[in-house]
């Protein structure tokens, strides 16, 4: 996860999809990359641990995209 929002969220992931696509993630809390936890840091509006949603863009984080792709979902409104 890159970033979220009441709207959204952004994530990063080695396949392209397809703008258009409907998705599902399941996010496990708010443990960073490095494996520590941190639950003391508070949450936003917007965060959601299971999202559905639609791919809205999909861009390449390298020349080749041999680094992968970042991914823009927008959230359904109700599931």
């Amino acid at each position: 996860m890159v970033d979220y929002g009441l709207e959204g969220i952004c994530v990063e992931t080695d396949r392209r999809l397809m703008a258009g696509t409907s998705v599902q993630l399941r996010l496990a809390g708010t443990t960073p990359r490095d494996g520590s936890l941190h639950p003391e840091l508070p949450l936003s509006p917007g965060f959601r641990t299971l999202v559905l949603g639609e791919i809205k863009w999909c861009r390449p984080l390298g020349h080749r995209s041999a680094q992968g792709f970042r991914l823009g979902i927008r959230y359904y409104s109700y599931y």
